[in-house]
């Protein structure tokens, strides 16, 4: 019978199982994993689908639980009466504006099987896939038939059970007769998926005390012990795994009927390092007792060494970007501020033209090095978004504040324009989107000869607590070829090859706008006529603050400079020393200089000093190891300002789990470097004086977009994510005794999704998770625990008022 999704002969049949929307069952689940196993995937789903959606009663490899009829790859699946295989979505006409197919990780392979009503309509689906091209044998097809099979045996029979009639011994012939059936269906189906798992899996069968008592040939192949070596042995002579070995937990929770998946490290019989994905399935009898354990094994050593291999490339990228960074930005600090001082002092009006080019080639090539680590750091992941709450028009005016000048010299009309419907006050990043606004702004500015600039600011859309607004920048420039338009925001790309050399620039510009823009969700355009001009577009959303007279009672007026204190500045590079020296003259401040770490530690043992400014990277002692000393053998909470040229973000979380208050990252002007230190010469205590904010803590923006407004759940999610994360913080301190790296490193990786859903701080999670200092791990995560410790208090309190 060919099925119609919209039949509501089709919906009634469905609805007459009563499936939908019920609680997880583990008979379900437990087929879900056999078709994971089976078919070496890592997702597979057992659906049911109404005329809007697709509803996941078991699932494997995906934390949704269900997805809108038009996503879903299974909706043509039900159009079919036999297993649909696709081994390239991405080509498949009905899939081409699929959003799970056509992004960068989304399905590259698709098999599943429709649910058959006893009346022949089609409800649901069994179904598999994966990131990775591939293609089912007959033998995994078979299996996927027969596990559908039992999904709708398992239907019929709860359904049954539900419809018994008012007759009991007419209704106990049915029972009987049907258990009989279901029961040799069940062993018919089980013979054949172990078999068709035993073709491709290594199978071991432990009795309930941890005996082993039969292997199939694939393990000799796996581990290199034939049968009769691994007969009679206990379960811990085969692993080296002490999540296993060390937790007598692990086997009394089979022994209760519970299944275990997960990858472990086996004892090979040559002593190879050998990694296995095994799934551990309790065997009970009719009375529910356990008859054995079977667990079913693939090889994964060299996925799992490539993955390690990967983790310690992306470390010794990250080192080196870091390496880079400090060996550039140290010497374009001195430049820059030695150029500062000289224009301070410099009225001559040709040497001072010549003092201003030297400044702008500076700050050019601090421009071109910024956008590379910029292009590293997003590329990494390590990029961040703050979350503040800022008023917009002034943002706008401090970017053509910047800009003005160019403008005019060129004589163009330069301007811009805000919608009236546009809020005053926002909550986001308004440093990146001062960032892009400066990028296109001046591109245009560059390519634009006579005529005008000008930006128009709009509202594209608008919720309660959320707006999305569009950004125009036109100018009357030069164009865009049109062959270009395309490529125009690829990385080092301009217009013609003879641009760069016209005009100047890295072509790095519109690249780093574009991941800035995308990685914030929003899109970015561009049309353009040669000769004509262009005009780039971009959409951004922003939350919008709930309290505007919280926001305004925070505009408070510029702080009074600090007029004395005592600093001890611990550098060892000569240049900066005095740079630093004579930035601070006139200032009140009296300056002592240590060369390292060390020294800087004798000079606090001698005398009392208000500020620390600490180098990250010198000779001796490095400021990490200065700052314990400080915190632990001294005893003392001097504020400590962190001094460094690296620009990776995870930098700054270094910098306060090791103890430091504040973080300065080089090069920096004479105003940040006196604003900073005045501040924490006139708050010495202000990280203990002020509490914690909520806002500060997380935010429900995205797990609000993906409940559409349920509060049921979002409250759910909230519940589960304190569950979870309390889980995962006993395994990250588990991991870190047992000195499982890789381990730890995951499972920060896992927990730092679930962060990200409520919009938490992920600076800690991203040291764990790619690597540090072994020293350093007890104090991060000691930081997390009490992260946690807060997330949940906050979670809490809001869980109480939805």
């Amino acid at each position: 019978m060919t099925t119609l999704i919209n039949d509501i002969k089709r919906i009634k049949a469905l609805l007459s199982y009563g499936i939908i929307d019920t609680p997880p069952e583990a008979f379900y689940d437990d087929l879900a994993k056999l078709v994971a196993i089976i078919c070496n995937t890592p997702i597979a789903i057992i659906s049911f689908i109404d005329d809007k959606r697709q509803w996941y009663k078991a699932k494997v490899g995906t934390e949704d639980n269900e997805v809108m009829l038009e996503e879903t790859i299974c909706q043509f699946t039900l159009l079919e009466d036999d297993i649909m295989e696709i081994t390239n979505p991405v080509e498949d006409a009905r899939l081409i504006n699929n959003p799970n197919v056509q992004n960068e990780h989304g399905v590259r392979f698709y098999a599943g099987i429709s649910l058959k009503s006893i009346e022949g309509y089609n409800i649901g689906t069994v179904c598999t896939a994966d990131v990775r091209p591939q293609q089912l044998s007959n033998a995994q097809k078979e299996a996927i038939r027969i596990i559908a099979k039992q999904v709708m045996l398992h239907l019929e029979t709860t359904k049954h059970n539900k419809d018994m009639g008012m007759e009991l011994e007419t209704v106990l012939r049915q029972k009987v007769a049907f258990t009989e059936r279901q029961l040799e269906l069940q062993e018919a189906a089980y013979n054949n998926l172990f078999a068709a798992i035993s073709k491709s899996n290594a199978v071991i069968e432990f009795l309930p005390d941890g005996t082993i008592f039969s292997t199939n040939d694939l393990v000799e192949h796996l581990l290199g012990y034939q049968p009769n070596e691994l007969v009679g042995k206990n379960y811990q002579f085969l692993f080296k795994d002490e999540l296993i070995n060390g937790d007598a937990a692990f086997w009394q929770r089979l022994v209760k009927g519970e299944a275990l998946v997960g990858s472990y490290q086996c004892i090979h019989k040559n002593n190879a390092q050998t990694w296995v994905l095994a799934s551990f399935n309790p065997v009970l009898d009719m009375e529910d007792e356990l008859v054995r354990i079977t667990m079913i094994a693939q090889n994964i050593t060299s996925e799992v060494m490539a993955r390690n291999t990967l983790e310690a490339l992306h470390q010794q990228k990250d080192n080196f970007i870091a390496n880079i960074s400090h060996e550039l930005r140290t010497p374009i600090h001195a430049i820059i501020g030695f150029t500062d001082i000289l224009l301070e002092n410099e009225w001559d009006p040709e040497r001072r033209k010549q003092i201003e080019a030297i400044k702008l080639a500076s700050d050019t090539l601090l421009y071109l090095v910024n956008g590379i680590l910029d292009l590293s750091k997003i590329e990494a992941g390590l990029f961040q978004f703050d979350m503040d709450d800022f008023e917009f028009r002034p943002v706008i005016e401090n970017v053509f504040s910047i800009l003005k000048l160019k403008a005019t010299n060129k004589q163009l009309k330069f301007s811009f324009s805000i919608e009236s419907d546009v809020p005053a006050y926002l909550t986001g990043d308004k440093h990146r989107l001062t960032q892009i606004l400066l990028n296109l702004l001046d591109n245009a500015l560059k390519f634009t000869v006579e005529g005008a600039v000008k930006l128009f600011i709009g509202v594209s859309a608008q919720q309660e607590d959320k707006v999305t607004l569009e950004f125009r920048i036109s100018d009357t420039g030069i164009g865009i070829p049109e062959h270009k338009v395309q490529s125009i925001f690829g990385r080092f790309t301009q217009a013609e090859e003879d641009t760069t050399r016209k005009y100047g620039g890295t072509g790095l510009g519109l690249n780093i706008c574009k991941l800035l823009v995308e990685k914030q969700g929003g899109t970015i355009s561009v049309s353009s006529t040669e000769g004509k001009g262009s005009e780039f577009s971009f959409s951004l959303a922003f939350a919008t603050p709930s309290e505007i007279s919280t926001l305004l009672t925070q505009q408070k007026p510029a702080e009074r400079m600090a007029t004395s204190g005592r600093i001890l500045m611990c550098e060892d590079n000569e240049t900066i020393q005095y740079l630093t020296q004579k930035l601070m003259e006139n200032t009140g401040w009296s300056l002592d200089i240590a060369a390292n770490g060390q020294e800087g530690i004798e000079l606090l043992k001698k005398g009392k000093y208000d500020l620390v400014l600490m180098d990250i990277q010198m000779p001796q002692m490095d400021g990490y190891q200065a700052t314990q000393a400080i915190r632990s053998e001294l005893n003392s909470e001097v504020p400590i300002i962190a001094l460094t040229a690296h620009s990776m973000i995870k930098e700054k979380g270094r910098c306060l789990a090791m103890g430091m208050n504040d973080y300065l990252s080089k090069p920096f002007d004479k105003k940040e470097l006196l604003d900073k230190v005045s501040f924490w010469l006139l708050h010495p205590t202000k990280h203990t004086d002020e509490p914690v904010k909520a806002s500060t803590v997380f935010s429900l923006d995205r797990l609000r977009q993906l409940s559409g407004g349920d509060k049921i759940f979002e409250s759910e999610m909230l519940r589960l994510f304190i569950e979870q994360s309390a889980k995962s913080m006993v395994l990250i301190q588990q991991y870190y005794n047992n000195k499982q790296a890789a381990e730890l490193s995951q499972e920060a990786h896992k927990l730092r999704s679930s962060f990200s859903l409520i919009g938490a701080n992920t600076i800690v999670l991203n040291a764990l998770e790619h690597g540090t200092d072994e020293s350093q791990k007890p104090i991060l995560i000691q930081q997390l625990e009490e992260q946690i410790q807060n997330l949940q208090t906050f979670i809490n309190n809001t869980i109480d008022k939805l």
